[in-house]
């Protein structure tokens, strides 16, 4: 399931996809500006609950940025992908995200402001990714 995060203008991506017994998430994180480095493997993914929780997934392997331009602006993009455990994946049914973060080379990049319709169909996602035939 891939699920847009933010205006038409500045966008995250966030692909939520079961392969076999294993959840995996992978985010299109974005920033202006030219970051030339990568986003390394161990780094985590933070999603903040509106519960008050923090779902950590980590990324499995080091991710190369991409760049393109947009409106005289240069954008660069990361693509990292983790493990979500099913107590992780729990956890995002549970609760509606407000707020995602990552850090790349000691920089935190925040995604754009998740709205409540946004945070709504994650969570339905998650929701459906744990019912059990």
């Amino acid at each position: 399931m891939k699920h847009p995060i933010g205006s038409i203008l500045f966008r995250w991506w966030m692909l939520m996809e079961q392969k076999g017994p294993k959840f995996e998430l992978t985010l299109q994180v974005s920033t202006t500006g030219k970051m030339d480095d990568v986003f390394a493997k161990g780094s985590k993914m933070l999603f903040k609950l509106e519960n008050g929780k923090v779902v950590e997934i980590v990324a499995d392997a080091d991710y190369i940025p991409a760049f393109h331009v947009e409106s005289n602006t240069i954008i660069t993009n990361w693509l990292p992908k983790g493990i979500v455990s099913e107590e992780n994946m729990k956890a995002l049914s549970e609760s509606p995200i407000t707020a995602i973060r990552v850090n790349v080379a000691n920089k935190d990049v925040n995604a754009p402001n998740i709205t409540g319709k946004e945070a709504d169909k994650i969570q339905q996602s998650a929701t459906c990714f744990l019912m059990k035939d």
